[in-house]
């Protein structure tokens, strides 16, 4: 038995989907933005801050990140609308680790009210976004988790996940992460000041130099 089977069957793939050589393609409806009432949990705000940090860290060549556009397909129009969001391999953010010599970074970046993150479900890291932050491991890539929540902010490699996962954990806890201090100066979002987070430390504690 292979170790991404393992993986995603302990994450509930179905049996007849344990196969395929690509992620589980996932379909949600978007909800309509003027109806949204969680717009601190749905993920968007905690991208913004994300891309403002790398901003900062680009700009002082320790690394770049770009913003990954979910692939999508719009079908209907008015209130039968819907967006199905396709399979993909990427994550939310990539980039290139400069201080590293170029390593490939590869981002998963989620926020939650609550401190903890469900793992193989929507609201959380599905098994798809697993698999494919394994895929990128493999390939020698520092991929994980940058996650908000109530109580901070917390750093997670793929190893950990994927320790937490083959536990038969439903969920990921702070107490599975690493928690990443707040960076030398604040950074600007939306027109605002917000705090900066120097998760490149983590990034360094979790990696050794060369891609292994």
């Amino acid at each position: 038995m292979s170790k991404l089977y393992e993986i995603q069957r302990a994450l509930g793939v179905a049996p007849e989907v344990l196969t395929q050589r690509i992620p589980v393609a996932e379909v949600e409806q978007e909800p309509d933005p003027v109806v949204r009432t969680n717009y601190w949990n749905d993920g968007r705000d905690w991208e913004e801050h994300v891309k403002a940090i790398g901003v900062d860290y680009a700009r002082a060549g320790v690394l770049t990140l770009e913003k990954v556009n979910p692939a999508s397909r719009i079908i209907g129009g008015g209130a039968a609308r819907k967006v199905i969001f396709m399979s993909t391999r990427l994550v939310d953010f990539v980039g290139v680790w400069t201080a590293r010599g170029g390593r490939a970074i590869f981002l998963e970046a989620k926020s939650t009210q609550e401190a903890r993150l469900p793992l193989g479900r929507p609201g959380g890291l599905t098994a798809a976004q697993v698999a494919g932050l394994r895929l990128w491991t493999l390939s020698g890539a520092a991929a994980g988790l940058l996650w908000r929540c109530d109580e901070g902010v917390f750093w997670a490699p793929y190893r950990d996940i994927e320790q937490a996962v083959v536990r038969g954990q439903k969920s990921l806890r702070t107490e599975n992460c690493q928690s990443v201090v707040p960076g030398p100066k604040d950074v600007v979002v939306a027109g605002a000041k917000r705090k900066s987070w120097n998760f490149e430390l983590n990034l360094s504690a979790s990696y050794p130099r060369k891609a292994v």
